[in-house]
């Protein structure tokens, strides 16, 4: 009997990898930053950072942002209602690595709060709230990584944290 040799091509895995932000709490943290409470007069700035969370390089990020005031009881859709008006940074910027422990990040800059805004701040009728959106690339395609989050005050009206929103890190692929 005559062995005969096949040969076969196993298909490439796939290589996609995935960007997250990180939540303003977060950022603030691992960049030193203490956010002071809001005061009227104030020009609030946030940090709004995301990094490589997947298994192979994430090429060519570029972001844009939004720092802006938004109606609680509009906050729920502000993503979209505001998307067109993020401001996008300075072109590619190179590549995130996978594994790596770093990230990248642009300062949001928000408009400049009135003693109104305070009041309405503090009874939880108005957020400060921050977006983005990044659109990378990798092996497989495009993308784009949302980021949604806002401040918002708690229960007891004592303190304000930020809070996710439903589109922060929706992952979306571009065509």
């Amino acid at each position: 009997m005559t062995a005969v040799a096949s040969t076969f091509t196993i298909p490439p895995v796939s290589q996609h990898t995935h960007v997250e932000y990180f939540p303003v709490s977060e950022a603030n943290r691992l960049l030193g930053i203490v956010q002071p409470a809001l005061r009227a007069g104030d020009i609030p700035t946030v940090p709004i950072a995301f990094k490589n969370v997947g298994g192979f390089a994430v090429q060519q990020p570029t972001d844009s942002v939004l720092l802006t005031l938004v109606s609680a009881k509009k906050a729920q859709s502000a993503f979209r209602d505001l998307r067109n008006t993020f401001v996008k940074s300075n072109g590619p910027s190179g590549s995130l690595p996978a594994g790596s422990q770093q990230g990248a990040f642009h300062t949001a800059v928000g408009p400049k709060l009135s003693d109104d805004d305070i009041s309405k701040i503090n009874v939880g009728d108005l957020y400060l709230c921050g977006f983005g959106a990044v659109r990378w690339s990798d092996e497989t395609g495009r993308y784009e990584t949302h980021f949604s989050q806002c401040l918002e005050p708690e229960p007891d009206h004592k303190s304000a944290n930020w809070h996710l929103l439903r589109e922060n890190n929706e992952e979306q692929k571009i065509k």
